[in-house]
């Protein structure tokens, strides 16, 4: 009842979490282990960690992953064919002494064992912020919206905000 919502447990082994993507993960997607299962992938700081939430009261880590010169690890997102994720780190430029604006990618087929990819380094000097794919949340109609579809978004593009570079759109 969502007008009635109740405490169902949470997830802490890994400490604060600012950010989260969850989703169940479908039967399509690569890790054939976790299909049905429901799974966030959460940003915490200084670590990408994955999690099984399936079950509430005992929330499971699968993995946790992190990279060199992490800085605020802030917020990520899942391409359309969950293989990879894309992740912001908000202060690498600030605080990190980076020149240019980093989008940190991992593959994410295997939800045990993500593995960092190589890093996209874009033309801009901003602090990058969130970033969206449009793709399966989307299109599955999950998140309690409607399926879009029809003038639907490009399922390859990624959005990222900046705080002064504005928006990027990836491909």
């Amino acid at each position: 009842d969502p007008l009635r919502p109740q405490f169902l447990g949470c997830a802490t082994a890994d400490g604060y979490t600012h950010d989260a993507q969850c989703i169940t993960y479908p039967n399509d997607a690569p890790d054939s282990r976790y299909h049905g299962r429901e799974i966030c992938f959460a940003y915490n700081e200084d670590t990408v960690t994955i999690w099984d939430v399936s079950n509430k009261a005992a929330p499971v880590v699968l993995s946790t992953v992190t990279y060199e010169g992490v800085h605020y690890t802030h917020q990520g997102w899942l391409t359309d064919d969950m293989k990879y994720i894309l992740v912001d780190d908000e202060l690498d430029e600030q605080d990190g002494g980076l020149t240019r604006t980093h989008t940190y990618v991992f593959d994410v087929s295997n939800l045990e064992n993500p593995v960092q990819q190589p890093t996209f380094i874009h033309v801009d000097d901003s602090i990058d912020h969130n970033l969206y794919i449009w793709g399966s949340i989307h299109k599955r109609g999950w998140g309690g919206n409607p399926a879009m579809n029809g003038n639907a978004p490009d399922l390859k593009y990624a959005y990222l905000s900046n705080y002064v570079a504005g928006i990027r759109i990836l491909d």
